[in-house]
């Protein structure tokens, strides 16, 4: 190994080893919504439909929330403001706040029309689904003759 490769790698092992302890909600996004960081978790809303989309997404620190009622709550409202089409926006929260994600049956508003719920609303759970340091994407989807909201874990579909 060439002498500047170790000095970064002895580097960033050097920073990892100091933050073991005091590096709580420090992250790093990268091209793509990947994040690298403690105690955070990467959450990309992408919209590949042609209409704006309203993600309705919802965060609950409990990882044992079976019920709806228990998520989809005003405390548990994850404000992502409205997708135009073809668009995405990556948002960071704290593991602690991460332990079930719901996407609420989003809204697809449809110009001069009735707007549509998205067929399915999925919701995932920590440590079933994926863990802290994960990149996770709802990615809304419309064929023409269904609207729904499929979820990936680090690229992999864990429900459609």
């Amino acid at each position: 190994m060439n002498t500047n490769r170790r000095v970064w790698v002895l580097s960033g092992v050097g920073v990892l080893m100091a933050c073991v302890a005091g590096c709580s909600g420090l992250s790093v996004t990268l091209p793509g919504g990947f994040v690298i960081g403690f105690d955070v978790i990467g959450v990309t809303l992408t919209n590949t439909t042609d209409f704006y989309v309203v993600p309705l997404l919802y965060a609950d620190d409990d990882d044992d929330t079976f019920l709806d009622s228990n998520i989809v709550t005003d405390e548990n409202y994850v404000d992502t403001g409205v997708l135009p089409p073809h668009s995405s926006v990556t948002i960071t929260l704290d593991c602690d706040r991460a332990g079930t994600l719901k996407s609420d049956h989003a809204i697809m508003e449809i110009p001069g029309g009735p707007d549509v719920e998205s067929d399915n609303a999925p919701k995932i759970t920590a440590e079933d689904d994926f863990d802290c340091g994960d990149a996770i994407e709802f990615i809304f989807i419309d064929t023409g003759r269904e609207f729904f909201t499929r979820v990936e874990v680090n690229g992999r579909v864990v429900e459609d």
